[in-house]
């Protein structure tokens, strides 16, 4: 009995453990980056799809080849088609689970149709991660990845936009957006922001598109995305330089702490109020100007408080009166705090939000003065 167990085992272990139907890494195409973009004229498919990926080949003490990257394009109805079309004029297949950022053209984006069905087919898919960033460029998505192989800034295994959105730097210039935050923010604010890329020299992302129920609505600046940021009390530190008596002064902005009330209910007045802690970068070597007493200290506060209440009012009046955009989810702070008022004033939010009362309160303490006085 124990022989007859034992060849048994054997027999299992032999059947079970090869890879018959395996596939080396260097035999497949593993996209990381895909550019999406209206189809040619020419062309009865509605898109036109730009795959990058690595030349495995290229990469390691003992490669074999000398270009880093590659990329290949094809007009199809879907992301689907499109692999299956590629995977048919080449001899490797397309593997899409190690993609990590899909970049639509503005014109593909002005499109909602367009966005639901590519969104659409990244949430139904089995193999695509749903953690994909997403991004926005003016002109064609194309034009972008083309200049990205020429960026010095390449980077071969993960891809220079991934690296980029990463954002290792914390650069306030632009907030990346996954593919299921995207969907998150339209099902709950119906707004959302996607960063904005641009090829100049170097890729630079930097400001977004605003979205809305899955409609482009129009561009937001660096300035805008670092303002919603401090208001959405999503910002952990921020380099602010400003006038101060006719002389530059660098701020180094840390410990931001916002938060948002609603100070009137008859009238709809919402105020928020913003503490921040600062440290002094940079000012001016002059014994005229040192700064020897608190009340030198509290000018610079006055002064870097006014200009933070103005640009948070300027982006707050942009998204109101420009966009119609509640981008600063005032709708869902009702709806959590304030149930009663929300279910008043839901259905005709679109009508409302553009002349809510928004008020701004900035209090910055200068904690640290650096080595100078």
């Amino acid at each position: 009995m124990k022989k007859i167990l034992l060849t048994i085992l054997i027999l299992s272990m032999i059947f079970t453990t090869a890879c018959w139907d395996m596939i080396e890494l260097e035999d497949r195409i593993l996209p990381y980056s895909v550019g999406i973009d209206i189809g040619a004229a020419e062309s009865d498919k509605p898109l036109f799809f730009c795959f990058s990926y690595p030349n495995i080949n290229a990469i390691g003490k003992s490669k074999t080849q000398d270009q880093l990257v590659y990329l290949i394009n094809v007009n199809a109805n879907s992301i689907f088609e499109a692999t299956n079309e590629i995977s048919s004029r080449i001899h490797n297949p397309v593997h899409l689970k190690h993609l990590n950022v899909v970049v639509m053209s503005e014109e593909v984006f002005t499109n909602d149709t367009y966005v639901r069905e590519v969104i659409d087919g990244i949430q139904r898919d089995f193999v695509m991660n749903k953690m994909l960033n997403l991004l926005i460029t003016r002109g064609t998505a194309h034009e972008l990845l083309t200049k990205k192989l020429e960026s010095k800034q390449q980077e071969t295994i993960e891809g220079l936009l991934t690296t980029l959105l990463m954002n290792e730097q914390e650069s306030t210039k632009f907030t990346p957006i996954k593919v299921m935050d995207f969907i998150n923010d339209m099902d709950n604010r119906i707004v959302s922001i996607v960063p904005l890329a641009t090829p100049n020299g170097e890729i630079e992302i930097a400001g977004g598109g605003l979205f809305k129920d899955y409609k482009f609505l129009g561009y937001i600046g660096e300035n805008d995305n670092r303002n919603i940021l401090i208001l959405n009390d999503k910002l952990t530190t921020a380099d602010l330089d400003v006038d101060f008596n006719g002389i530059d002064l660098s701020i180094l902005l840390t410990k931001f702490n916002t938060k948002k009330r609603l100070v009137n209910k008859e009238e709809l007045k919402i105020q928020y109020d913003i503490n921040i802690d600062g440290q002094i970068q940079q000012h001016i070597i002059d014994e005229s100007t040192q700064i020897t007493s608190s009340g030198i200290i509290e000018d610079m506060e006055d002064t870097i408080n006014r200009y933070i209440e103005s640009e948070l009012s300027k982006t707050i009046e942009t998204l109101q009166k420009e966009h119609n955009a509640d981008v600063l989810g005032l709708l869902e702070y009702l709806n959590r705090f304030h149930p009663k008022i929300y279910k008043e004033v839901e259905k005709d939010w679109d009508t409302i939000f553009p002349d809510l009362d928004i008020d701004v309160n900035v209090n910055i303490t200068i904690r640290r003065r650096g080595l100078s006085t």
